[in-house]
């Protein structure tokens, strides 16, 4: 602490906002409608420590979220998965997920799909052989629905990623 710092003035306290609404909070976050929590895109993961649990593989690090409710009433089981070759100090939230396998992946497709269309309007279709893949730009945020077939497996990936 130096002679004068006292004389230095604080950063003031960024202003919190409150979001009711888990489609108008997604420029900032996501909002856990469940809980009120809002998970911001920009601020470390760890600093706030809103995940459920941390898991540990050799070239990633797994962020359980919990089941939660977003974007107008949407219950899924949601992760973040950071890659040891993509991180840096101090990450914020890059993207959460959802994945589910076999019967649950047609289910879930179907589900999802109709919420976002409800909640976003029409969906950018983007063929891929063989699958489906669905994808909605709201702001900086692009919501992206993929359903496909992996080892005679299907398999479901719903991702909402900050452009």
């Amino acid at each position: 602490m130096g002679l004068l710092s006292f004389f230095k003035s604080k950063p003031a306290p960024k202003p919190s906002i409150k979001y009711d609404n888990g489609i108008k909070a997604l420029s900032a976050g996501i909002l856990f409608e469940d809980s009120g929590k809002l998970v911001e895109w920009a601020v470390p993961i760890e600093q706030e420590k809103l995940y459920i649990k941390k898991g540990y593989r050799a070239d990633r690090t797994i962020y359980e979220w919990g089941e939660r409710t977003i974007l107008k009433g949407l219950r899924l089981q949601l992760t973040t998965v950071l890659w040891k070759h993509k991180m840096e100090d101090g990450i914020g939230v890059p993207s959460m997920e959802f994945l589910a396998e076999k019967e649950e992946a047609e289910k879930y497709f179907q589900l999802i799909s109709e919420h976002l269309h409800k909640h976003f309007g029409t969906s950018k279709n983007k063929s891929e052989e063989p699958g489906t893949f669905l994808e909605w730009k709201v702001g900086v945020v692009k919501l992206s629905l993929s359903l496909f077939e992996q080892y005679h497996v299907n398999k479901l990936v719903f991702q909402i990623d900050r452009v």
